[in-house]
């Protein structure tokens, strides 16, 4: 079933405008801080300099093909790769014995450029953290799921972070990559990345039960509701709010 979920989010993603990339599991240390290093799989006899430790994550080879596009005048991206993220509680030696290792499936998606190409009937519209956070949501949807708590969190790599929890477990997180990681790879324009648990997605969406309702008898009737807010308002506050409002009803 799994394989089947995955090939179901693949086409769905191509055909929303995204592209598969694949990229290699290892990676260059230079780009993780000893502290990062300390956590990560090294290897004994690596390939060269640019290739001597495994990926804790799917974000650094993500960097690297989106750097490459734009040097080749590819400026506006959707991208998505499934890949596997590796962490060890030893040194991150192989020969250590008391390193554990553990091998994880990841999604991730990354968006930057425009939304549209630059044309006589519309001009381009740059793509933001939005559309991303809106891509993340619509991969959740296929599977039934619905994140019960979206909260802000601050990371080193990532601005306006968020992650999506459902049941307390964290299935996904979003952000807009910082200005000096940008930097460290060439690139000088925003980039979007999210990171979703894909072996914990399928693993929920293969557990649930699927549910069905009546089609509406009715049209529906629907009202817009415009707020003047703070512009420093986080998004999750006024979630909370408008969610305690409904309860109280």
């Amino acid at each position: 079933e799994k394989e089947v979920f995955r090939e179901k989010v693949a086409n769905y993603l191509v055909g929303q405008g995204f592209n598969e990339m694949m990229t290699n599991s290892i990676t260059n240390a230079a780009y993780f801080s000893k502290e990062e290093q300390s956590s990560m799989v090294t290897m004994m006899d690596s390939l060269s300099a640019e290739l001597n430790i495994l990926r804790n994550s799917l974000f650094e080879t993500s960097m690297e093909v989106v750097a490459h596009n734009l040097n080749h005048k590819n400026n506006s991206l959707r991208l998505f790769e499934f890949g596997k993220a590796y962490n060890t509680s030893g040194s991150g030696k192989p020969a250590s014995p008391a390193g554990r290792y553990s091998e994880s499936e990841k999604l991730c998606l990354v968006i930057t450029g425009n939304k549209n190409e630059d044309s006589w009937r519309e001009k381009a519209i740059a793509t933001d953290f939005y559309n991303l956070k809106g891509a993340v949501n619509a991969v959740l949807t296929l599977f039934g799921l619905k994140a019960d708590a979206i909260e802000t969190i601050e990371v080193p790599k990532l601005d306006n972070h968020i992650i999506f929890k459902l049941n307390n477990i964290i299935i996904a997180s979003a952000g807009t990559v910082k200005k000096n990681i940008l930097d460290k790879f060439g690139i000088k324009q925003p980039v979007y990345f999210a990171g979703l648990n894909w072996a914990v997605i399928s693993e929920l969406a293969t557990s649930q039960k699927n549910k069905v309702k009546e089609i509406p008898k009715y049209p529906a009737v629907q009202r817009d509701l415009a707020m003047i807010v703070p512009k420093d308002l986080i998004w999750d506050e006024v979630q909370k709010t408008v969610e305690k409002v409904k309860l109280n009803k």
